[in-house]
């Protein structure tokens, strides 16, 4: 997470980034399955998460996940990248 002070352009612009990630990542989704599902699905290792017909979205929901957490999360809310980096 950013700490101090943003220009408002720059903070735009990461809003932007998360935004159109995200979007990248409904794009390939499987119809039946959300972000929130895949997340929570990923959190809790379950065997689903990893199956073949989710890798793509997987693939860019942790690109997406990552950003957002080093981006937008504070310490205690970081799953993925953990809560030192």
């Amino acid at each position: 997470m950013i700490k101090g002070t943003i220009a408002p352009a720059a903070a735009h612009g990461l809003v932007d980034q998360a935004l159109a990630m995200r979007t990248q990542v409904r794009e390939v989704l499987p119809p039946d399955l959300t972000v929130t599902r895949l997340a929570a699905d990923l959190k809790a290792q379950a065997p689903e998460a990893r199956s073949p017909e989710r890798l793509q979205a997987l693939v860019r929901f942790a690109a997406y996940r990552v950003f957002v957490e080093r981006h937008f999360l504070a310490a205690e809310s970081r799953w993925m990248i953990g809560a030192d980096q």
